[in-house]
């Protein structure tokens, strides 16, 4: 407790990574404003180089900076000032070349199959459901701000039989390329797939497109929060299309009894196709009851029980289909409802 009134950063000193070409500075340590009016000044080295709004505290570029011209390296003191007195903040500014993102929209399994990924840009968004939220579970959906840093690829569509089987043929783990409640069916999203099954099916993609992957990046079951981000799609809603679901929506509730080819009902806004319904789809994460505070890039719990589903399925009614809902299971599972999306990430550090 900030018991003198006095305004005090949360650190003495930060170092900020910027792009080039932006004149955008966001700070990621916090102020205790003491009760008080902060306004702010700023001294230093470099400080002629940036605008500052007295009273947030905002810094930005005067002149976005060019790697090749400009200097790498800025470094600035934010003093905060309130009645009682100040506190400061010594900031380090690099620059850096942004990073270039490989086009990997398309990846040719084999001749005839290919897997298709839809690029998700960082962002911050609201995760879990507010407590009006028909149908939510409070103790598994506590709303909670979440920021990712590192945009990632994500399945255009659930990962299909035809998928699974060119990955999985040959297999040495004794596992059926062929798993499904309803097998030859090409483009029905693959079912009976435990978390563990989807791990063999990984790692063998990732073998099997090592020289095609730039160096760094790896297939992968996307987190909780990348999976629920890229299911809102930017929406606040129960559902990506609205607060209301309909057998026109999605495949849920039995309605047609098992599984249908993917892509069978509207994308959301960002382009993926049966979030909501058809399989539910394992995440990386273990579950663990969330808290309340904001999160960045959280990768859930290091152990665990249980690993988490998302999305529901084609079984399920229709509160279970919602953007926040997790379902959670052990990870040796497996029964004709649940499947998988897969994930593509730059493991050192995505852009």
């Amino acid at each position: 407790i900030n018991v003198n009134g006095a305004p005090v950063w949360a650190s003495s000193s930060e170092t900020i990574e910027v792009e080039e070409n932006t004149t955008a500075v966001n700070r990621l340590t916090t102020l205790d404003d003491g009760g008080g009016n902060v306004t702010y000044s700023l001294s230093g080295t470099d400080a002629s180089s940036f605008n500052l709004d007295t009273s947030t505290g905002v810094i930005s570029f005067k002149v976005a900076p060019n790697y090749e011209t400009d200097s790498v390296n800025y470094f600035i003191t934010l003093k905060a000032t309130n009645e009682a007195s100040s506190d400061y903040l010594h900031l380090t500014i690099n620059v850096k070349l942004p990073l270039k993102i490989p086009d990997l929209t398309t990846v040719d399994i084999n001749s005839t199959v290919a897997l298709e990924m839809i690029w998700v840009e960082p962002g911050t968004f609201m995760m879990g459901s507010p407590e009006t939220e028909e149908g939510r579970i409070a103790s598994r959906e506590i709303q909670h701000q979440v920021t990712l840093t590192q945009g990632f690829y994500l399945g255009k569509y659930e990962v299909t039989q035809a998928q699974y089987e060119a990955v999985m043929a040959g297999n040495t783990d004794g596992l059926s390329a062929k798993p499904s409640n309803w097998p030859y069916n090409p483009n029905r999203p693959v079912d009976k797939v435990s978390w563990d099954d989807a791990q063999v099916f990984l790692a063998r993609l990732n073998e099997q497109q090592s020289e095609n992957l730039p160096n760094g990046w790896a297939y992968v079951l996307p987190t909780e929060a990348q999976w629920e981000y890229a299911c809102r799609a930017g929406t606040t809603t129960a559902y990506s299309w609205g607060n209301g679901i309909s057998a026109s929506d999605a495949n849920y509730d039995s309605n047609i009894g098992q599984t249908t080819d993917v892509g069978q009902y509207s994308a959301n806004p960002w382009g993926f196709f049966d979030m909501h319904g058809n399989v539910l789809e394992w995440t990386a994460d273990w579950y663990a009851e969330y808290s309340s505070g904001a999160q960045t890039d959280p990768e859930g719990p290091a152990t665990g029980s249980y690993r988490v589903g998302r999305g529901g399925s084609w079984t399920l009614t229709g509160g279970y289909l919602r953007s926040a809902y997790r379902y959670f299971s052990y990870p040796s599972a497996r029964n004709s409802t649940r499947g998988f999306r897969v994930g593509l990430i730059n493991v050192n550090g995505a852009p």
